[in-house]
């Protein structure tokens, strides 16, 4: 379920853990609760992205504040917070780009074999009709 929170895909989470496909989606759906219109992994992708973004908001708003104090009233204390939540959200971009790269980088690995198969199986047909 971390994993799909973190937005790999069923595919991917798959051929991660060497899981089927199948095996997968019937925890996906074990993990419905009947009385909610969303699984459990569905609603720890949403909660996590939640948290994600109202780590941005607080920092937009803290921003906002400090701009809106006199420069006398601006403490140490005031700008160390702001820099331990700025170092959240930065260190939440990075592994966000990381996950995005990985996932590109897989469909590009499995469209090129893909295609690298249907070209081996392209030329074995043109030598049968040879």
């Amino acid at each position: 379920m971390r994993m799909y929170a973190d937005g790999y895909n069923l595919a991917q989470i798959s051929k991660e853990l060497d899981v089927s496909d199948t095996s997968l989606r019937w925890w996906k759906s074990d993990s419905k609760v009947p009385s909610e219109e969303i699984d459990g992994w569905d609603k720890a992708r949403i909660q996590k992205r939640g948290h994600v973004q109202r780590l941005r908001d607080i920092l937009e708003e803290q921003l906002e504040h400090i701009e809106g104090l006199l420069p006398g009233d601006r403490t140490s204390k005031t700008f160390d917070a702001l820099s331990k939540i700025a170092a959240l959200v930065e260190r939440v971009d990075k592994m966000e780009e990381a996950i995005r790269r990985k996932a590109i980088e897989e469909a590009a690995d499995t469209v090129g074999e893909t295609a690298k198969q249907a070209g081996e199986i392209g030329r074995a047909s043109c030598r049968e009709r040879v």
